[in-house]
């Protein structure tokens, strides 16, 4: 939601001729805002169409609501986490490479501090919803729905669990850059050698 408002405002900037992206990476990010000045009187004098303007103050309004109502949710949920028993299991979820507090605050939610109703991990991970299933049976599809909260659980962990594979397969193709760098000045002192 929060990214749909962030769009919507570089569209309207975008049509109105301002283009803001070849100075900047990240239009609402730390460097946007210590040059916000100096972007306002870069753009000083250019006119905007009313309808442009309006759509702007819109879209800033709700971006700024969106986030209020996040860090409100936030600050809510931190509040919950650390006036509450909760913080050792979160503090333990956090322990997993991967998993920030955010993510095991989400965890610890989710699944509960009780184990009891999950008597084997197995059960746990059919419950969340990462064991694979055969839905299928004589031609005919059972379903397979699963409810919202479970649905973003499995994201969670399954992102979680592909972290440190992303982060091999990163270093393959970095690794597998720099080798190429190397080949191809390896080539060119070859050639200036035998030249």
């Amino acid at each position: 939601m929060s990214s749909s408002e962030k769009q919507r405002i570089q569209n309207s900037l975008t049509i109105s001729n301002i283009s803001l992206d070849f100075v900047l990476s990240d239009l609402f990010g730390k460097s946007a805002k210590s040059k916000s000045d100096d972007i306002i009187t870069s753009i000083q004098g250019f006119s905007m169409p009313d309808s442009t303007i309006s759509k702007l103050k819109a879209s800033s309004t709700h971006l700024n609501s969106i986030n209020d109502t996040i860090n409100s949710i936030e600050d809510a949920s931190n509040y919950i986490i650390n006036n509450n028993e909760l913080r050792p299991y979160v503090n333990l979820a956090m322990t997993v490479p991967g998993i920030s507090e955010t993510s095991a605050m989400i965890i610890v939610s989710e699944i509960g501090t009780d184990m009891s109703l999950f008597s084997t991990t197995k059960k746990l991970c059919n419950w969340a919803g990462l064991t694979p299933q055969n839905n299928e049976s004589a031609g005919k599809k059972k379903s397979t729905r699963v409810s919202l909260l479970v649905f973003i659980l499995n994201q969670l962990l399954f992102n979680v669990l592909m972290l440190p594979l992303n982060l091999i397969r990163n270093l393959i193709s970095k690794t597998n850059i720099l080798k190429s760098r190397k080949d191809m000045v390896i080539g060119k002192l070859l050639l200036l050698l035998l030249v």
